[in-house]
């Protein structure tokens, strides 16, 4: 069933990276629990993939960044997810990667559990192109997928079988680069 969770779940990127490709950002005049103001983009995307959970059947409840409380789906399904449909919407109009975030349990309770307690995870990042990590419970590793076209329709090919981090790295992200070139930013990062 948890193979469910990730097909709904690599179809909801999918089709999330199509609405982002083809929709500009507006804010609307609501923020999140958290205080955040909302853009259509974060609330199309929290539809899509509650749209694409429901349609799993095997997903009982799932709470979001735009939804944070609990969300009934399908009692009779076994799983909880939580999720971010759209990390860094802020950035978007600028035109910079953006992703999703998900977290599978296997529950029907949160309360009480932590991150050791998940079964399952996922990390989309909608770029130049569109890839997603996924925990691989099967084999206990993390694979990288991409989104690639193969004659007239999207499928999902794993790009890399087996991502690791090193035990040492220079580059994070795009905003830390100018600690190399502008050694005095460093002390922010301190």
């Amino acid at each position: 069933d948890q193979i469910k969770v990730y097909k709904a779940i690599l179809d909801a990127t999918q089709e999330v990276q199509k609405y982002l490709r083809y929709h500009s950002v507006h804010l609307v005049a609501s923020k999140n629990a958290f205080g955040k103001l909302q853009s259509d983009i974060d609330l199309a995307a929290d539809d899509i993939i509650f749209k694409h959970l429901s349609a799993s059947g095997v997903a009982f409840g799932a709470a979001s960044e735009e939804k944070p409380k609990f969300n009934s789906i399908n009692e009779n399904g076994s799983y909880f997810v939580t999720f971010d449909p759209i990390d860094g919407s802020s950035v978007i109009d600028c035109n910079f990667s953006v992703g999703s975030i998900f977290g599978i349990w296997k529950t029907k309770d949160l309360e009480g559990k932590t991150g050791r307690d998940l079964v399952g995870a996922a990390l989309a990042i909608y770029g130049t192109r569109t890839t997603i990590c996924i925990f691989n419970a099967q084999n206990n590793k993390v694979e990288e997928l991409t989104l690639m076209k193969i004659g007239s329709k999207e499928k999902w090919i794993v790009s890399n079988p087996h991502v690791t981090l090193a035990t040492q790295a220079k580059l994070f992200s795009i905003s830390s680069k100018g600690i190399y070139d502008n050694p005095s930013l460093w002390k922010i990062y301190e």
